[in-house]
Parts: C-alpha cells; structure tokens; sequence
C-alpha cells in the first residue's frame, strides 16, 4: 500500500482517529522491527490479553453495581479481576512466557 493511504486504527492510545501508512511505519513501534523474532518478543512483553481483560473487568464491576445487580454478576466479575491480575503478576514476576522458536 502507499505511504498515503489512510488507516483508522482501533485502539489508539493517543486518541487519532485517522492515519497514514507512512505515519504507523515510521512511529508505530510494532512496525519498527528488524525481524519476526523481534516482532513476537516485543508483543509478547506486553501481557495484552490479560490486560485487556483486567481492563474490561473494572467498569463492568461500576455497571452492575450502579445497577444493583449484585446477586451473580457482581461476584463473578470481581473473580474475573482476581484471575487476571494473578495472571499478569505471574506472567511479569514469576514466569514469564518465553516466545516459541
């Protein structure tokens, strides 16, 4: 693709909303690797997926308490947390997953 075609990327933590080939090659950090090794080392530092649960975790606690909904919801999304703050401690501290070769 040209450097100019545009792209939306759907998380941006900066808040763009629109950007170019050119911009995410020459600033994106995932895009910046001289290799797949490099690629799967760097994305596999990040501990994304059980971040992004945590993350999705918390205001789906608010929601269903600012809605009373505290008999099964509530629980089960506070155990959700729980599991995925163990994992991400676990994956940082304790042992961290090594990239398949």
């Amino acid at each position: 693709m040209p450097d100019s075609t545009l792209v939306f990327p759907a998380h941006d933590y900066k808040g763009d909303t629109v950007s170019t080939i050119g911009e995410e090659k020459a600033f994106n950090p995932q895009l910046r690797v001289a290799s797949v090794e490099e690629y799967v080392e760097l994305m596999g530092g990040l501990h994304l997926a059980a971040a992004g649960f945590a993350t999705i975790q918390v205001p789906a606690i608010g929601y269903h308490a600012t809605r009373g909904e505290t008999g099964a919801t509530l629980p089960l999304n506070l155990v959700l947390l729980a599991l995925s703050l163990f994992v991400i401690c676990g994956r940082v501290r304790k042992a961290p997953i090594e990239p398949r070769g």
